[in-house]
């Protein structure tokens, strides 16, 4: 997870133009790509989608070593969904069509794995998702807002 989530800054950073600033450490794409320093963009992908899976993993089982999220009203703590925005953005700057499958199939497995002892699991998934969408509409407004890249 640790992974992905740096590798979904790198793109972010990478995306925004930025990462001629970050050389030698970061690859040099044109501002508008995103890949990290994978250098294939639906490598990339599958590696935020394999964050978000280890993510999923890991709140299930924390909720299982914890008892069930009776404090928090079933919500998830504040890092888990700060990751999951990360993965998200990190995801949609990639533009891969391999990545959106990928994150489809997640919510689709979430549904079935989840429901119903774990519902919120699947909420959690959904917002993901949503925050995935929102992403692929949003990030090239931004792009040509802070750039003139369109």
């Amino acid at each position: 997870m640790l992974a992905a989530v740096i590798s979904a800054l790198i793109g972010l950073v990478q995306y925004f133009g930025l990462a001629p600033a970050l050389s030698p450490w970061i690859n040099q794409p044109q501002a508008g790509e995103a890949y990290a320093n994978l250098r294939q963009r639906n490598q990339f992908a599958t590696l935020t989608s394999i964050g978000l899976v280890a993510l999923i993993g890991w709140l299930a089982l924390r909720e299982t070593s914890a008892g069930r999220l009776k404090t928090q009203g079933g919500l998830m703590p504040w890092w888990a969904y700060l990751i999951a925005l990360l993965l998200a953005l990190g995801n949609a700057a990639s533009s891969s069509r391999t990545g959106l499958l990928q994150w489809g199939l997640i919510a689709l497995f979430t549904a079935w794995w989840a429901l119903p002892a774990r519902r919120h699991l699947l909420v959690f998934v959904m917002q993901a998702l949503l925050a995935y969408g929102i992403a692929v509409l949003m990030l090239p407004w931004l792009l040509q807002w802070t750039t003139g890249v369109g």
